[in-house]
């Protein structure tokens, strides 16, 4: 089974930048927008199949499917372990450029990796694949943050596609957490969540769908799931919703998320779910995290749950 990219780090040809970050995401703010020769320190860890022969290193730009490959080769381990290519590439003129890595053995190569990104993405427009030509470029879920690094994270979402500040968006009160837990093993990182919203807007997720984030203490977004509207089974009385993903929801946005059930009382709803990622990695790892659940134009968050990092599990309240 072939692992995801392990770290990522990209500068133009002229000028580093030094970047890394471990089993995750990470982005080289200093790429110019106007496109240009660069060069993309990719990291990843090895196959455990002894038949591998070679890596390739896939690049695309934003809305496009993968081409060739722009890196080839079977580079000796470092001393952690982990594989490293120097991968030459063109930046993207606007959006992003998106990285994945495969492993070959004969004619026979593996899934994709996890897609790592470098420069801007654009905001509120899906852009992901699960194969090189298998993607998704459509847009994000109503509601769903687009305010990068905001201290605020109920202030700006999208809506139609567009990202704006949702002035006419009802804010519910903090999200009281019953139960925020990270696992990670060598399978990777699990979320089990639990909370509480009291507000007296009236929702209804079966219209609205839903998206639940997790941001670090700067602001920025370490973890983003959202269910579409129509993926939702409500009960007769309208009283509980319940969303059960698989591993194949990944392309449309629910990147991992497993299981979430909103169940309505008076004037609480009760929000537990279930997801398995590898970017949940990030989150995982933080001192605290910030835990953001919007249904429509309503948005309620726990600011600062502080983290008790007891490995292989974090505690969240």
């Amino acid at each position: 089974m072939f692992d995801h990219i392990r770290s990522f780090s990209a500068w133009p040809t002229a000028r580093r930048c030094s970047v890394f970050a471990v089993l995750s995401l990470a982005v080289c703010t200093s790429l110019p927008h106007a496109a240009e020769a660069a060069t993309a320190q990719v990291r990843w860890l090895p196959s455990a199949d002894p038949g591998i022969t070679r890596y390739d290193v896939y690049v695309r730009n934003a809305g496009a499917p993968y081409g060739g490959p722009a890196w080839s080769g079977n580079p000796a381990p470092a001393a952690d372990g982990a594989l490293e290519a120097l991968v030459p590439f063109s930046t993207a003129m606007t959006g992003a450029n998106y990285f994945a890595v495969v492993a070959v053995s004969g004619t026979t190569e593996s899934p994709l990796s996890g897609e790592l990104w470098t420069g801007t993405p654009i905001a509120c427009h899906v852009d992901s694949c699960t194969t090189k030509t298998a993607c998704d470029f459509g847009s994000l879920a109503d509601g769903t943050s687009c305010g990068f690094g905001d201290a605020d994270p109920c202030s700006a979402t999208c809506v139609d596609g567009v990202c704006g500040t949702s002035g006419a968006g009802t804010p519910a009160t903090d999200v009281a957490i019953d139960r925020l837990r990270f696992t990670t093993r060598s399978s990777g990182t699990k979320l089990a969540l639990k909370g509480k919203i009291e507000t007296e807007a009236a929702l209804d997720p079966a219209s609205t769908g839903a998206v639940i984030e997790l941001r670090g203490l700067d602001g920025a977004v370490l973890y983003s799931a959202s269910v579409a509207a129509t993926s939702f089974t409500a009960n007769a009385a309208g009283t509980r919703f319940r969303f059960a993903g698989s591993a194949a929801d990944g392309a449309a946005g629910t990147n991992g998320l497993r299981r979430l059930d909103l169940r309505h009382s008076g004037s609480r709803w009760i929000v537990s779910a279930q997801a398995s990622s590898p970017a949940l990695a990030d989150a995982a790892g933080e001192p605290a995290v910030t835990l953001v659940v919007r249904l429509g134009g309503t948005c309620a968050q726990h600011l600062g749950a502080v983290c008790e990092q007891k490995a292989p599990v974090a505690i969240c309240r």
